[in-house]
This record gives structure tokens, C-alpha cells and sequence, in this order.
């Protein structure tokens, strides 16, 4: 029996073990992409790791074992391209790279593959869709939680729906709560409230976080940011992660693509 949910963590025969017991598989993906001064580049990795970790449990006891494959670390972050850094892949890159990663798992006889992302820009959303529809038409499904649609956006905190929250309170808030020490805490009380009106910049096709206005590579309130929002707020991505898989369990339908810039 297998010990750990970590694909890195098994030998190939813990994996073949799964093969024969209902599963599904995760694929966390991040971004090393400028947080402000005070975030570390791998913010939103870190954001998808601890939904994922704390969802683990729930998702077992939907009756499928979760698999976590090794995290995409690497995104679409050409917003964020002025600071020293941000790495961005190309939009065929990033689509390939999750193409392959699922055209491997339907060579080993994997049932499900499940998508977690916490990188919004709109061409890396895109490349999600994009390379999610091209391998379930290979014959595995695909599932993904957006939180960038307006029903699950809904449910998060106010910085968030106001769109206006790149390493401002909601996400300094999460990191806060999983690596704090990885936050500089001491330039917070510096930083003061940003309104950039980001989504709508981006509506009108500024590409450049600089352009629009982002200085430090931030917008919201990253000195309102708590370890306290953040354990709430994670609560709240763990319980929607795990009613997506669950759902997804069942009926095997995914989102569908939206408005990938409008929250």
C-alpha cells in the first residue's frame, strides 16, 4: 500500500499499484513571477501546493487516491517581465508542456487528470483550456477548478473580486499562512493600498505591469495581509477543490472556457 500522495515520493511500483484502485491525478501548476518586494516569485506555487495539501484528505474520502504529480513551476508571466526574476514560458511551451505531461499519463492507463492553477493571466488561462481540451480528446478527461469565474470568485475575499489583488492582501495573506518566513513582513506597514483597476487595464490591452501602473510589481493592500486571512481563505480553496474533484469524479465535465480576464 501506497505511503505518500506525491508522485515524486513513489517508486514505479507504489504507481502501479494506484493504476489498479480509483484514482485521479493532479497537476499543480505555478509561476515564477515578481510578487512586490515583499513576496517571494513563488507565490502562487505556494498558494497551489497548500490547497492541494489540506484538500488531500477530503478528496481520498470521495473515494478516489490523489495522486499530486511534481509541480509546473513555470508559466505565461509576461506582465511581470520588467522585474529581475520572472520567467515566462511561450504560450506553445506551456501548452506542450501540460500536453505531454497528459499524453504520458494515458500511456500508463491513468482514469482522470485534474488541473489546479493560481496563475490568472489571461494567455496562461488560455493555455490551461487549450492543452486541457486537446488531451481529453486524446481520451483522458480533464478537470479544472477556475477561480477566475465569476461563481467561484464570488466566494473569496473582497480584494479578490475587485480584481485589484496581485501580492496585495489576498495572496501575501495565503503565503503568510503557508511559508511565512518567506515573507517580508517588515516592508508591509510601507506598502500602502494600490488600486490599479488591473482587469480592466488588461481588458484594454496593456501588457506590462509597469504600463499599468505596478511599480513595485503589486496591487491591493499587502500591509491588510494576515496569517489569519490567509488560513481562512485557504479553508475556503481546499473545501472548492475538493467539491470540483468530487463533481469531477462523478460526471468527468470540466469548466468551460469564460472570460478568462474578468473575475
Amino acid at each position: 500500500m501506497t505511503t505518500s500522495n506525491y508522485l515524486a515520493e513513489l517508486t514505479w511500483a507504489d504507481v502501479a499499484d494506484i493504476l489498479e484502485r480509483e484514482h485521479i491525478v493532479l497537476l499543480p501548476l505555478g509561476s515564477a513571477e515578481a510578487h512586490g518586494p515583499h513576496a517571494p516569485l513563488s507565490t502562487d506555487t505556494i498558494i497551489t501546493e497548500a490547497m492541494i495539501r489540506r484538500a488531500l484528505p477530503e478528496i481520498e474520502k470521495a473515494g478516489a487516491f490523489p495522486m499530486v504529480l511534481p509541480n509546473v513551476n513555470y508559466g505565461i508571466t509576461e506582465y511581470a517581465g520588467a522585474f529581475p526574476g520572472t520567467i515566462s514560458l511561450q504560450p506553445e511551451t506551456l501548452e506542450a508542456i501540460i500536453y505531454d505531461i497528459g499524453n504520458s499519463l494515458i500511456k500508463y492507463g491513468f482514469k482522470r487528470m485534474f488541473i489546479v492553477n493560481n496563475h490568472f493571466e489571461p494567455e496562461h488561462v488560455q493555455g490551461i483550456y487549450s492543452a486541457a481540451q486537446k488531451i481529453s480528446e486524446q481520451g483522458l478527461p480533464v478537470g479544472y477548478l477556475d477561480l477566475t469565474r465569476k461563481k467561484r470568485a464570488a466566494l473569496l475575499t473582497a480584494e479578490f473580486k475587485s480584481g485589484d489583488c496581485h501580492a496585495g492582501s489576498y495572496e501575501t495573506s495565503i503565503v503568510l499562512a503557508a511559508r511565512p518566513g518567506l515573507v517580508k513582513e517588515e516592508l508591509l506597514q510601507k506598502m500602502g493600498p494600490l488600486e490599479v483597476s488591473l482587469v480592466s487595464k488588461m481588458s484594454q490591452g496593456f501588457k506590462d505591469f509597469k504600463d499599468i501602473g505596478m511599480e513595485q510589481a503589486y496591487c491591493g493592500f499587502p500591509a491588510a495581509a494576515s496569517a489569519e486571512e490567509g488560513n481562512t481563505t485557504l479553508k475556503l480553496l481546499s473545501e472548492m477543490l475538493t467539491d470540483a474533484v468530487s463533481e469531477f469524479l462523478k460526471t468527468s465535465t470540466a469548466d468551460k472556457p469564460g472570460a478568462y480576464h474578468r473575475f
